[in-house]
């Protein structure tokens, strides 16, 4: 883990990635105004996600503790130039590709920043607040659908350790 942290979230990322010249054809929208085709990425083609980070991944390959999820960049370093030297070949690299960044969603030189759901700082990974507080909190559930929603919610903290306690024997 690093003792520095950078998130960057990509502007629009969807929108920015171009519809392959010979798939423009196969991404169209019919409406009462006619057929439009899409010249970014659109919303709701299962495999576009897949495409995305495929691309972003090409574009951001060989930095080295750099992740990427979809368009989330977390960037780990030891120190301050260490951050800022990898974040100066990502944005060149984004540049290049004709991609941008949200500045208003980016976070730099942070001591701790919140990524999917962990909490990341120089001690390494631990559930964040918010996640363990929705859980604390849920409802109990009463049907099918709130059964799903809690598991999913519970399942999201598979990988912290979990204890488990006479009140919680007696909870259950």
């Amino acid at each position: 883990m690093g003792d520095k942290f950078i998130k960057l979230d990509l502007s629009q990322a969807y929108q920015q990635m171009q519809v392959h010249p010979s798939s423009k054809e196969l991404v169209n929208m019919n409406t009462h105004k006619g057929l439009f085709r899409y010249t970014g990425l659109p919303f709701g083609v299962a495999s576009i996600p897949v495409i995305l980070q495929r691309a972003i991944d090409n574009i951001l390959q060989a930095i080295f503790q750099v992740h990427c999820y979809i368009d989330n960049i977390l960037i780990l370093g030891s120190n301050d130039h260490d951050c800022l030297k990898n974040l100066k070949e990502i944005l060149q690299r984004l540049h290049k590709n004709g991609i941008t960044v949200k500045k208003s969603k980016c976070f730099f030189l942070q001591d701790s920043v919140e990524y999917f759901g962990h909490a990341l700082d120089k001690e390494g990974s631990h559930a964040a607040p918010e996640k363990l507080k929705a859980i604390q909190e849920a409802p109990t559930p009463i049907n099918i659908r709130e059964l799903r929603s809690c598991l999913g919610l519970i399942i999201s903290m598979h990988g912290f350790k979990w204890i488990w306690c006479k009140d919680c024997q007696k909870a259950f």
